[in-house]
């Protein structure tokens, strides 16, 4: 996912192969860069130690306020302020594409 804010910072979240989408290693993670892709940090906090989850390409999205994504085991994840991943929601069925809508009151 890019920043349409800064054209240098990305997220990306790996899978094991194109053929095998879940997590490598079995841990849930998230990597940014922030240098148009030189340098990557892990953005595990929040995240399960341990997790075996596949996230689809149309399964993440962003708006101002956040990062979001969701994985096919029914997990939905958002990034909180200090790079912090809260597990909003879980038990819902397989997640295959998140959208973003501004919010009204």
């Amino acid at each position: 996912m890019l920043d349409p804010a800064d054209p240098d910072t990305a997220y990306v979240i790996p899978e094991t192969s194109p053929e095998y989408h879940y997590s490598p290693g079995a841990q849930l993670a998230v990597y940014r860069t922030r240098d148009g892709g030189t340098t990557w940090e892990l953005m595990s906090d929040g995240l399960p130690q341990r997790a075996w989850a596949a996230v689809l390409r149309e399964g993440s999205a962003s708006d101002a306020e956040s990062l979001y994504f969701g994985t096919q085991s029914g997990s939905f994840f958002a990034l909180t302020p200090g790079d912090l991943w809260v597990e909003a929601v879980r038990h819902l069925p397989p997640i295959l594409s998140v959208e973003v809508a501004p919010w009204s009151r």
